[in-house]
């Protein structure tokens, strides 16, 4: 009796499928949230086995900007490994900053040619103050640190400059476009005290400029007031600049250049409204 075996080997060689749920690409706004919809898994032998699926790759992290890729990955019961599929999930920033939405839509804020706020503004930027706690103290702390330069054996290397620019009968000081080489220069690691003292001499140079270019063909006479003018060292970096343009300069010595003169100015004024329209 003669007798033969014949051997039948079943095998699963079909990889599972990896299905993604929702979109591939995300977009998240900054400070949003997202939740990974996951995804789903099926084999043709098994069905589905999504509680086989392993995630690796980048944690999103919804308050720094960034792109990240999430990856799937699973494999049967027989060792069938699925193509990793991927998610990608980028964090942007593209909503205007609060100031900057109120500076466009006109929310509490004026129009100002206050040269204080300008000082305010730079020694943000510079990180020297952020805030006054006490009158003019952004202003002080950058010309303190402006001097500490200038006391260091410092000098004036001419990398700042303020344009002057018309708009129509009205004379412009394009600050913006100072600012900006100010970010830049900050950012290639010149010195905050080097770039507050740049800032006081630009000042003054562009000061200087926008008088001579106002009355070049009047008499030459010009008054320093207003709460900037309590600053020596712009006073000293914008004083010879006037005289050798041959200015008669002007300036505070028995009223303050402050609030206290503008409000002896303002009582002047209407003294002498009073008196000229019999009020």
């Amino acid at each position: 009796k003669a007798t033969k075996t014949r051997t039948v080997k079943v095998q699963d060689t079909k990889a599972p499928t990896i299905t993604l749920k929702g979109n591939k690409t995300n977009t998240v706004e900054v400070g949003g949230t997202f939740t990974d919809l996951g995804v789903t898994v099926t084999d043709a032998f098994e069905g589905d086995i999504s509680n086989k699926v392993t995630v690796s790759g980048d944690t999103v992290k919804t308050n720094v900007v960034g792109t990240y890729t999430i990856k799937y990955n699973a494999k049967d019961t027989s060792g069938n490994k699925a193509t990793e599929v991927k998610r990608t999930v980028k964090v942007v920033d593209t909503t205007k900053p609060l100031i900057e939405a109120a500076v466009d839509n006109g929310i509490h804020v004026v129009a100002s040619s206050s040269m204080g706020r300008l000082f305010d503004a730079v020694a943000a930027i510079l990180g020297i103050c952020r805030e006054n706690t006490f009158e003019g103290e952004c202003a002080n702390r950058l010309q303190a640190a402006a001097e500490r330069y200038e006391e260091a054996g410092g000098v004036w290397e001419e990398l700042l400059h303020i344009p002057i620019r018309a708009e129509g009968d009205i004379m412009v000081a394009d600050t913006p476009m100072m600012i900006a080489q100010m970010v830049r220069l900050l950012a290639k690691g010149v010195s905050a005290d080097q770039l507050a003292y740049e800032f006081h001499e630009a000042l003054a140079e562009m000061t200087a400029d926008l008088c001579y270019d106002y009355r070049p063909d009047r008499e030459r006479v010009v008054a320093l007031s207003g709460g900037s003018m309590y600053n020596q060292l712009l006073m000293k970096c914008l004083l010879p600049r006037l005289q050798k343009q041959g200015f008669r300069v002007l300036w505070n010595e028995q009223v303050p250049s402050g609030d206290g003169g503008l409000a002896l100015g303002q009582l002047w004024m209407y003294a002498n409204h009073v008196v000229d329209e019999g009020v």
